[in-house]
């Protein structure tokens, strides 16, 4: 180990990802408790109904060659979650430079 430090950050973001993945666990499993299949709500209720589809046509194994298709979701959903993270931090941060370069912008923000 050559990175002071570098165990605990690695430690750290495992746990982080590990409370992520029980965060996606629970919305699949409040779909799933109220899911209707004539009326998909959101991408979960959508993703569930397929996989629900394909198993009974026997293509389960098809999806995601076969694959733990609640994990596929759960890292779909962090992929959505982490896009919309990336978004907000960056937009925030050129308004941030754009403020510090033009202080008249910046008073009339305050």
């Amino acid at each position: 180990n050559y990175l002071p430090g570098k165990a605990q950050a690695q430690e750290r973001v495992m746990r982080n990802r590990q409370e992520m993945f029980e965060f996606y666990q629970t919305l699949i499993d409040e779909h799933r408790e109220s899911l209707n299949k004539d009326n998909a709500r959101d991408l979960i209720d959508v993703y569930l109904i397929e996989i629900e589809k394909a198993k009974k046509e026997g293509r389960g194994g098809e999806l995601f060659e076969g694959r733990d298709h609640e994990l596929q979701l759960k890292q779909i959903l962090g992929d959505l979650f982490s896009a919309g993270m990336e978004t907000i931090k960056s937009s925030l941060l050129w308004m941030i430079v754009f403020m510090l370069r033009n202080p008249e912008v910046k008073r009339r923000v305050q």
